[in-house]
This record gives structure tokens, C-alpha cells and sequence, in this order.
């Protein structure tokens, strides 16, 4: 009983560390490259479907361009 308990807290405890691991990493990376002389001026958001940078901040889709379009279609 208390081998799988210390088994399943080494478990849990090393999950928590690959989240932790990440969450720290994500904002840190995404400082360097908005830091970055490459992307000076650029926004560091999606194009639209249109390959035109956005002119104003829109609400994010988890959807393809594809899917957008053909939910278009099927509207008109």
C-alpha cells in the first residue's frame, strides 16, 4: 500500500513539474521572440484566410480557413 502511494505521488508530482515546466517556458519564449529584430513590426497573430495581417484584434476560432468558408457558403 504505501510503495503505490509513493509511486503515484512521484507520478503526479512529475505531471505537475511538466506543467510547471511549460507554463514558465510559453511567456518566456514568447517575450524572446516578440524581442526578436525579425518580427519588429509585425503582429504576432494569425493571418487572416485572406493572408492579410488583421487591422483589428478578432475573437480566436479553432476552425481552419476551409471550415470557415464553407460555413459561409452554406449561410448565403
Amino acid at each position: 500500500m504505501q510503495d503505490s502511494m509513493i509511486t503515484m505521488h512521484k507520478c503526479v508530482g512529475g505531471w505537475v513539474a511538466i506543467f510547471v515546466a511549460f507554463s514558465v517556458s510559453f511567456p518566456v519564449a514568447m517575450m524572446r521572440v516578440s524581442q526578436t529584430n525579425d518580427f519588429v513590426g509585425q503582429p504576432l497573430n494569425s493571418l487572416t484566410c485572406d493572408g492579410q495581417v488583421p487591422t483589428q484584434r478578432m475573437v480566436t476560432r479553432f476552425a481552419t480557413c476551409a471550415q470557415l468558408k464553407s460555413a459561409s457558403k452554406s449561410t448565403h
